[in-house]
């Protein structure tokens, strides 16, 4: 089952034109980086069984570079600078919290988008 986040953040995001492939685990996440090419990724931090910075982790590694250094955003309700500080030495180029403005997320896809492609 989809988490609701995940649903509207996918309408949110579709409304803007954006294609969205989705995953609702770690395991998932790499198998559709694996076979995609993606233009960035948005990851929620509190993810079953790994979280997010465990996903970044794994990614940062793969052997393939367009895809190990894809850009990311994370996500998560902590708003702490710990939270944030191990979301950026983690690998992440972004860090949102929820409940967050969807002008703002699509801000942050765009100047991401931009930066670093």
């Amino acid at each position: 089952m989809m988490p609701i986040l995940l649903i509207l953040m996918t309408v949110i995001l579709e409304d803007y034109g954006i294609q969205v492939r989705t995953a609702t685990s770690v395991s998932q996440a790499l198998e559709v980086i694996r076979h995609f090419e993606l233009d960035l990724l948005i990851i929620d931090i509190a993810m079953p069984e790994e979280d997010g910075y465990s996903l970044i982790r794994k990614i940062r590694v793969l052997e393939d570079t367009q895809k190990s250094e894809i850009s990311a955003i994370a996500l998560t309700a902590l708003d702490t600078a710990e939270a944030r500080q191990l979301a950026f030495k983690s690998g992440f180029q972004n860090y949102l919290t929820k409940p967050f403005d969807s002008s703002k997320l699509v801000a942050e896809i765009a100047n991401l988008l931009v930066e670093y492609t």
